[in-house]
């Protein structure tokens, strides 16, 4: 120690200033207690993981199984039956649909069919306008539904049916698994 009174004032103010001035930054920070030297900074460290599927990851499965003996595999199996299900389910509503179709498709060329006979009878009764315009009006309303179909189907690249075309018979076709034979 010094014979000079207040010597050791500046020294205990100048620790409070370095204190404040540590406490005051934004970063954690290590002191050694006995020094109250700086050791360094504190940083931290996080680790997420994210998982997402139809099923729980291996490891969740083996929890499962930890819990009650034989659980992971009845969830595996429950998702497989629950999968065949639906694959069913999507078969028959499909091969419904397709059903559906073909029956429409018959009744418009029944429909058809008897406008153009009907026409053909008013042509040789001598009503020769109403007769064409009977004729003519199913054979253009026929056309314009095959030039649409034409042309939608001409937008999509084969293979990919657009959300809008789920309609397409061959689509149904081939979704539902049934063949259709050509010759």
């Amino acid at each position: 120690m010094t014979d000079q009174p207040g010597q050791d004032e500046p020294r205990e103010n100048d620790e409070d200033d370095r204190l404040s001035e540590l406490a005051e930054r934004r970063e954690p920070i290590i002191l050694d207690p006995r020094t109250n030297e700086v050791l360094g900074t504190v940083s931290s460290f996080s680790w997420e993981e994210y998982y997402s599927g139809p099923l729980p990851t291996p490891q969740q499965l083996d929890d499962y199984n930890r819990v009650s003996a034989g659980l992971g595999d009845r969830i595996v199996t429950e998702w497989q039956t629950e999968g065949s299900h639906r694959r069913r389910l999507e078969q028959t509503a499909l091969r419904a649909q397709l059903r559906a179709q073909s029956r429409g498709q018959y009744f418009a060329l029944v429909i058809a069919l008897v406008v153009i006979f009907g026409g053909l009878a008013l042509l040789f009764t001598d009503r020769k306008t109403a007769g064409l315009v009977a004729i003519l009006a199913p054979l253009a309303t026929l056309a314009a539904v095959f030039a649409y179909i034409e042309r939608r189907s001409s937008r999509t690249s084969p293979g990919q049916p657009e959300a809008a075309d789920v309609d397409s018979t061959e689509h149904l076709r081939r979704a539902a698994g049934t063949r259709r034979n050509r010759t």
